[in-house]
């Protein structure tokens, strides 16, 4: 079990991967943005911290330079539709840190969390019921669009 910190501005992704990480056996503390994020990097012990690289205020980019600064042996997984951001930034120790570029599939996300954090998500007390399917396929695209449609 890994104690994970999801910084997430889109609400359904936050509440997705949150589910799916809980259900998976991880401690998950999901914000907002990054300046609730760097909040909680001060007042919870982290192993990860997901988090998207564009957000409004404190983006993905410096919320990752300021965990580091706080706490240099925490492992960051960037999470973003704009991976070539990520990839121009040679700031961030590659040892530490990995990108799931969006869409993905909800199990690549449990298998990178789980690789990255050297963990076995099981969680025995839940029974499959429970868990979000992992064949389905986030795409946050289309989601957004449906919610500007809406609006």
């Amino acid at each position: 079990m890994a104690n994970i910190i999801i910084a997430e501005d889109d609400m359904p992704m936050r509440a997705v991967m949150a589910r799916l990480l809980e259900n998976a056996g991880h401690k998950v503390w999901p914000v907002s943005d990054g300046y609730e994020a760097a909040d909680a990097l001060k007042s919870k012990k982290c192993d990860l911290l997901l988090t998207d690289i564009v957000m409004p205020g404190l983006d993905g980019m410096k919320l990752a330079k300021l965990a580091w600064k706080n706490n240099p042996d925490v492992k960051v997984m960037f999470v973003s539709g704009f991976a070539q951001v990520a990839r121009q930034d040679k700031e961030y120790p590659k040892e530490k840190a990995c990108l799931l570029s969006k869409p993905f599939n909800l199990r690549e996300l449990v298998s990178e969390v789980n690789r990255i954090t050297g963990t076995e998500a099981i969680h025995p007390d839940k029974p499959e019921s429970q868990a979000v399917p992992a064949e389905k396929i986030v795409e946050l695209k289309s989601q957004r669009n449906k919610r500007r449609k809406q609006h």
